[in-house]
């Protein structure tokens, strides 16, 4: 299953803070289990209409991969007259984290 990361954005688009989810597999979500650690929280989201762009990024490549997919995203919203909050931003990783390419939404 996917990590998820949602970033928060300032007024000048510089991540001001970030937050990292994990999916609870399904026989766990009506009773999952506590968290043991008070930084740890249950979240759920509320269904909501989200817009993704799917790109490959390398381990060891540059950061700016993702500024650059996150704008590419944002202007082709802007192109199509969707509307939407600029300010925060959310990667969802498919691969083993930290090993070579990987597949993010």
């Amino acid at each position: 299953k996917s990590t998820l990361t949602r970033i928060l954005l300032n007024g000048q688009f510089q991540v001001s803070s970030s937050e990292m989810y994990f999916y609870i597999p399904k026989e766990f979500q009506a009773n999952p289990p506590a968290p043991t650690d008070e930084n740890v929280f249950i979240t759920s989201f509320p269904d909501d209409v989200i817009y993704y762009r799917a790109f490959n990024w390398d381990f060891d490549a540059e950061e700016s991969v993702f500024e650059n997919e996150f704008m590419n995203l944002a202007g082709a919203l802007v192109n199509s007259g969707e509307r939407f909050y600029p300010y925060v931003a959310m990667t969802a990783g498919y691969t083993q984290p930290g090993v070579g390419r990987q597949r993010y939404e």
